[in-house]
């Protein structure tokens, strides 16, 4: 079995120039490493690796 590893954290940086969209796009992609692959490939979301 795979040793259980703890989700590191991710800082983003947001500049007043920075939209809405562009933040939550870069939360949704560090958000989605663990995550989505095993949802897509086995239908379960796996463990998060990424906590931003």
């Amino acid at each position: 079995m795979a040793e259980q590893v703890a989700p590191f954290n991710v800082a983003i940086l947001a500049v007043p120039e920075v939209t809405a969209s562009a933040l939550y796009g870069m939360v949704d992609l560090f958000s989605s490493p663990g995550r989505d692959f095993r949802f897509i490939t086995q239908g379960m979301a796996g463990d998060q690796r990424m906590r931003p």
